[in-house]
């Protein structure tokens, strides 16, 4: 096969690592920024912005929309494959499932190794975006996390890709007027907003630290 271009929406990385090993690809295949080289058939190779190999492999498996190319004009120089296609795909499978199990929770605590800002009142999705980490690499640790206790939910999931109506600096007034009149249910969800809408805004960090306070109070 000299190219094949299509939607992941329509073909998923699951089934575009079958229909490779069906066919016997050699070439390189493009996802957005993932990059993913196959030889007779099987994946030798795969990138995704700094991160390289089996993991930037089953990161691309988290994506559930955008175009690929494939062409055999690029051949990749590695020849050791990066794993069973079958073994991929299942484990890719499993990871996906994980990560919509996990990734709009709003979690609280630490996670040992990692600097991730939990307790911001923002969801695992928005958290793991905002450092450029590998969701599938966290996936394992964060889970392990919410079942000893280290991790536990502080509100309501948010599904990824959900961002609130309006402007951050309004919403951050109401917020604190709210704070002020002891409304804190009402604050904090705004709050929340501000920093859906403006990652890390240090004033609505701030803010949502010193209401969780007056809770414990």
């Amino acid at each position: 096969m000299a190219e094949l271009t299509g939607s992941l929406q329509v073909c998923s990385a699951p089934s575009l690592i079958q229909l490779a090993e069906w066919q016997s690809w050699t070439g390189t295949l493009s996802s957005g920024s993932t990059r993913i080289g196959f030889r007779d058939g099987l994946p030798v190779a795969a990138s995704r912005g700094d991160h390289s190999g089996r993991l930037a492999l089953l990161e691309w498996f988290l994506d559930e929309d955008g175009e690929f190319r494939f062409s055999n004009e690029e051949q990749p120089s590695e020849t050791r494959p990066l794993g069973n296609p079958n073994e991929l795909v299942m484990e890719g499978i499993r990871v996906a499932d994980e990560w919509a199990r996990v990734s709009a929770k709003v979690l609280e605590g630490s996670l040992p190794g990692h600097d991730l800002p939990f307790g911001t009142g923002l969801p695992l999705w928005q958290l793991v975006a905002s450092k450029g980490a590998l969701r599938c690499a966290l996936l394992d640790p964060v889970s392990e996390a919410i079942q000893s206790g280290q991790l536990k939910p502080m509100g309501d999931d948010i599904p990824e890709g959900t961002l609130p109506e309006g402007n951050a600096d309004d919403l951050l007034l109401d917020a604190r007027r709210l704070v002020r009149s002891g409304e804190f249910d009402r604050a904090e969800l705004l709050l929340r907003q501000v920093l859906l809408l403006s990652p890390g805004h240090p004033i609505a960090a701030q803010n949502l630290r010193r209401l969780r306070e007056l809770r414990t109070r």
